[in-house]
């Protein structure tokens, strides 16, 4: 008892002295700009990095149309990434390349760029839901002319963006020009320097014709490449950029405005036939339905547009792959890499994880997405930990992804929970009955199939350990927590309450389809529930026994967020115990943006048992802050009924609150890392994880913005 007396006397007084009450912030701006709401009713971030000292970084907007992502950013540059063959960007804009969309213009022979960042003055930056609008005056040309140009993703699944430009004449006189809109192709990785790339596409056949620009098979998996007009313009290729041009006289205050489409892989006739019935506005609503979805109307209009964003957010991830033929949520952020190169991969989890959520807006992504993650297992359950985007190959009819236990315990149980959570929220049965492929040869089988599959996996694979528990083995969802299970003896509760949360909604699809595993379903979670109740010590549930069998994170120790909300969902304990752990949690863990996956830090590096990665105290998984976790914690409350705690702890974890809280701190405002810093950082209180892993230069993470409606549908349906 000694150590928790310190902990409450020490620790927790000195997060209020910091924090004197948690009240929210009003809203109000931050440093890079403000919110507002464009022609669609739909919020919108009006960038102000032209009038303030902000940080000389990217600050990224994600966009998709549902088939490929397009990242642009304060300097105007324009990235569109693709992952069907393989992941790639099509339009770096590094050294010699410029990007996939930019406007110029030749008046008296003197080229001027019209790229944002080649604007004299009035520079605006919008950020809305699937566009980017750049906007600002030109004066190099020795007139005044008012650019806008935006960039815009449908989301109807197209392939590629569309581009509007509108330029206005404001000289006093007329003016006689040549206007181009150019791209720049450069296909990444896959291709050499951009000189030799440019050389072997002067040898490809060229689509030079009126309204378009591009070539044929310019690449490997790519039959085309193209930049479509209307057939006022001419196409023309000039090395690795593919540019529309046409003359035009612009007399004072009038303009110049166009539709233009970037493609590739497509049937660029159908394209250009469609292209003229289209305009800007147009291709902008085909967000307005999608995106209501995630509105609740509640009193406060912050509350809506963070949701309403927020899931337009997530849905800026949505890819297409071209060899399991599903869309799925990519990660973000390291999930994808360097911008410019994008090699990386992410864990499988992240799947299931999103898929969950997008069974309560959009199902037939959720489905998808699951079918992907089916596509991918093995016929003995097994699913692979990482997707690194490339062709996963076919293994013989019995093989499984390892040859002893698995590496990781928690990506199959993701898998369950997230089959559950579509059938709970659509009551979709039908979808059980699709005949998915397992990853081992001419292996069908249907889904349910797959989900019992992946419960015997689990089960039987990898198993429980001697207090009952799931064995952790080399990780579950915190990495951090890397040397607890290695030696395939520890366990986790966090895995053990996911589980039984998972087979709580499993049993009652098995009642419906009258399949007799549900007996068996009943008592492996009987004796689940009954082995994680055990680990209530007089506050809250343990968060793990180590391969030694001592416990992690007991009353004395320290309090870990997931093994309580993982607990309370599963239903372990009694309703006393479950209580408990939850007001306890907001006691040691709450601060004003969210609750910390630890109630106090490890030192750094940390005890032998623990991990093998040196993150500092409040840094990331070390006592940070994790948005989905929060929301993972928002949900138990709301299922255990506490729903006004549960807003209260929503609105902490908000954008819109760290915004108001830190509007000094770019990151966080329309998107950011998938973490913030906590108190226990000090002066990093509030920033992402820095010192031994820097996640401020990399694109956004999905985890950040995903899971705030979510939170917010279940508190609403508990109400």
């Amino acid at each position: 008892m000694k150590k928790i007396t310190v902990l409450r006397i020490v620790v927790i007084p000195l997060m209020l002295f910091a924090y004197p009450f948690f009240a929210l912030s009003q809203d109000k701006p931050s440093n890079f700009g403000i919110w507002k709401q464009d022609q669609n009713d739909l919020p919108a971030f009006e960038l102000n990095f032209h009038k303030s000292k902000c940080p000389w970084y990217p600050f990224h907007h994600t966009m998709s149309t549902g088939t490929n992502m397009v990242v642009t950013n304060q300097w105007g540059d324009v990235h569109l990434l693709t992952t069907e063959s393989g992941q790639k960007n099509l339009t770096p804009a590094l050294w010699d390349s410029r990007g996939g969309f930019y406007p110029t213009i030749s008046i008296n022979n003197q080229l001027t760029s019209l790229l944002y960042t080649e604007l004299d003055s009035l520079k605006v930056i919008d950020y809305g839901i699937g566009y980017t609008q750049f906007s600002g005056i030109s004066t190099k040309s020795g007139y005044k002319l008012k650019v806008e140009y935006t960039i815009i993703t449908p989301f109807n699944f197209c392939k590629g963006f569309y581009a509007h430009i509108n330029i206005k004449n404001l000289s006093n006189k007329a003016i006689n020009a040549t206007l181009y809109v150019n791209s720049d192709i450069w296909i990444r990785p896959g291709s050499p320097g951009v000189k030799a790339f440019a050389a072997e596409l002067n040898k490809k056949e060229k689509l030079h014709n009126k309204g378009i620009a591009g070539f044929i098979n310019p690449s490997t998996g790519f039959d085309m490449i193209a930049l479509i007009g209307s057939k006022s313009y001419e196409g023309l290729n000039t090395n690795h950029t593919i540019k529309l041009q046409k003359a035009i006289r612009l007399e004072p205050d009038k303009v110049v405005e166009d539709l233009f489409q970037f493609t590739y892989n497509t049937d660029h006739k159908l394209y250009m036939q469609k292209l003229s019935t289209l305009t800007a506005q147009d291709l902008k609503k085909t967000w307005v339905n999608e995106v209501k979805k995630a509105d609740f109307k509640l009193d406060k209009a912050w509350i809506n547009r963070e949701s309403i964003w927020n899931y337009s957010q997530l849905l800026s991830f949505c890819f297409y792959d071209k060899s399991l033929n599903e869309n799925f949520i990519n990660l973000g952020g390291y999930g994808i890499g360097d911008v410019n190169t994008p090699t990386a991969g992410f864990s499988m989890r992240e799947i299931a994880e999103t898929a969950m959520i997008l069974a309560n807006f959009n199902p037939e992504l959720s489905k998808s997405s699951l079918r992907w993650m089916a596509k991918t297992q093995t016929k003995g359950g097994d699913l692979k930990r990482n997707h690194n985007y490339k062709e996963l190959k076919k293994l013989p009819e019995n093989q499984m992804y390892q040859d002893d236990f698995p590496n990781e315990s928690d990506t199959e149980i993701w898998f369950l929970m997230a089959i559950g959570e579509y059938v709970a929220t659509t009551g979709d049965l039908t979808f059980l009955k699709e005949k998915v492929e397992y990853i081992n040869e001419q292996v069908t089988g249907d889904m349910w199939n797959h989900a019992k599959a992946t419960f015997q996996f689990i089960k039987n694979k990898i198993g429980t350990g001697e207090q009952g528990e799931i064995r952790m083995l080399k990780g579950d969802w915190n990495d951090y927590l890397s040397k607890i299970g290695q030696l395939g003896n520890g366990q986790s509760v966090m895995n053990s309450g996911m589980m039984c949360k998972a087979l709580i909604g499993l049993i009652e699809v098995a009642n419906k389809l009258g399949d007799p595993v549900a007996a068996e379903m009943k008592d492996y979670l009987e004796k689940l529930q009954q082995a994680v109740g055990k680990t209530f010590d007089k506050g809250w549930f343990i968060r793990a026994y180590d391969d030694h069998n001592l416990p992690v994170g007991g009353y004395d120790d320290r309090l870990f967020l997931n093994a309580q909300s993982w607990a309370v969902l599963g239903k372990c304990g009694t309703p006393a115990q479950r209580k408990l752990a939850l007001e306890n949690t907001i006691k040691y863990n709450s601060t004003p943006i969210g609750l910390t996956l630890m109630s106090k830090a490890y030192s750094s590096p940390t005890p032998e048992n623990i991990s093998w990665s040196p993150i500092p105290a409040g840094e990331g998984e070390n006592a940070g802050i994790w948005p989905q976790t929060v929301a993972w914690f928002i949900w138990a409350l709301a299922d255990e009924g506490m729903t006004t705690l549960a807003m209260q702890e929503w609105k902490k974890s908000t954008l819109h609150q760290h915004t108001s809280l830190y509007p000094e701190i770019p990151f966080g405002i329309i998107n950011g890392p998938d973490c913030y810093s906590s108190f226990h950082a000090k002066e990093r209180e509030g920033w992402t994880q820095q010192a031994v892993f820097d996640r401020m230069n990399q694109l956004p993470m999905n985890p950040i913005i995903a899971w705030q409606p979510f939170g917010l549908i279940k508190i609403e349906k508990k109400k």
